[in-house]
This record gives C-alpha cells, sequence and structure tokens, in this order.
C-alpha cells in the first residue's frame, strides 16, 4: 500500500510562511510557497507579486527583531483561510521597544502555495511604533502638516540594511521631497485614495 504524506492545512501553510519568513528570515520561502498576489501591503490595489513581497520584506525586516506572530482565529473553506493574528517584535534600535500590530487576511492556496492574499493592516500604526512618523501623525495631517522631517532624522530612523530599500516603502517621497504635493500626509491619503 503507497503511502502519502498528510496534506497540510490552508492554516498550517499560511502559519509556516509567516513564521519562515519573517521569524526564521527565510527569503527562498517568498518564491517556493507564493505564487501569486498580495493586496494590502501597498496603497496601489493591484498587489504585489513574489518579487514584490521579497522587495517588501528586505525592506521592512531590517527594522524588525525577534518577530513573532500569536494566531488568535482562522477559518478554512475549500482553498479559503481568513485569519486574524497579532504581530509582534522588537524595534531595531530600541530593543525594549515592543512593537505590537493586529492583523488579518483573506486568502486563497492552490497546490500547496499561496495564490492569493489580501492583507488587512495599519501600517501608520506600526511606522509610528518604529518612530518612522511623528506619534501625532493622524492629528498632524488633520491639521495640513507636513509629516517629512529633516533629512537626518528620517536616516537616524532606518537602520543601514534598509536605507537602499526605503524608495520601496514610500515611492511618493522623491515626488514629495523635490516640492510636488502639499504635505505628506496628503500624499499619503492621495495613495491610499482617502
Amino acid at each position: 500500500m503507497e503511502s502519502h504524506p498528510l496534506k497540510k492545512s490552508n492554516f498550517e501553510l499560511m502559519k509556516n510562511f509567516l513564521t519562515d519568513v519573517w521569524t526564521h528570515n527565510k527569503e527562498d520561502t517568498i518564491h517556493r510557497e507564493f505564487d501569486g498576489l498580495a493586496t494590502g501591503l501597498w496603497p496601489d490595489e493591484s498587489g504585489i507579486d513574489p518579487d514584490g513581497y521579497l522587495q517588501f520584506y528586505r525592506a521592512l525586516s531590517p527594522m524588525l527583531k525577534d518577530v513573532e506572530f500569536n494566531f488568535l482565529q482562522w477559518h478554512e473553506s475549500g482553498d479559503d483561510l481568513w485569519l486574524r493574528w497579532r504581530f509582534r517584535c522588537k524595534h531595531w534600535k530600541k530593543s525594549e521597544k515592543l512593537i505590537s500590530l493586529s492583523c488579518a487576511a483573506s486568502t486563497r492556496f492552490r497546490d500547496g502555495k499561496l495564490v492569493e492574499c489580501h492583507n488587512f493592516q495599519d501600517f501608520m500604526h506600526l511606522f509610528r511604533q518604529l518612530e518612522l512618523v511623528p506619534e501625532q501623525a493622524f492629528e498632524y495631517g488633520l491639521a495640513g502638516a507636513d509629516l517629512l522631517e529633516s533629512e537626518e532624522r528620517r536616516k537616524e530612523a532606518l537602520p543601514p540594511s534598509a536605507k537602499g530599500q526605503s524608495h520601496f516603502l514610500w515611492p511618493g517621497l522623491r515626488k514629495i521631497e523635490s516640492g510636488g504635493g502639499n504635505s505628506t500626509f496628503h500624499a499619503l491619503l492621495r495613495a491610499y485614495r482617502l
């Protein structure tokens, strides 16, 4: 009698993907286990493919230390998985500072690979915790204030390995810095279509 390995549930596949990539820093997992589009990681809802996700990971991961996931709820139905989790880590520079973010995703798997992922998390909250934007960013934005601080402050906020990737996090930044747009907040609102 031929034995077949047990098929992993979609929850196990997603849990392994997130922990392999973000906790264990296994970049190769991205191309091996993700073959589709992820939305919600970027203001443009067209989504990012595995190459874009790798860039996203390389831009964000240097700012995060000791990443952990606490999976709170999930539901599977056929190829679909809906899940909610808490993402926790330490600030890359201030290891005593804990960072926490509530996340959720609606996903679809095919043949053991992630082929569609719609993410829901508050990146502004994450960036405030990482001290990349002021704590009162929302209030400043409502008042029409510019969120960009001095060039020195922005460089200080990023770890050395992320500096070359910052263009990926905010591609509109160069346009804003060169005088395009009224303020960073308004540019972000336009980018996020709010």
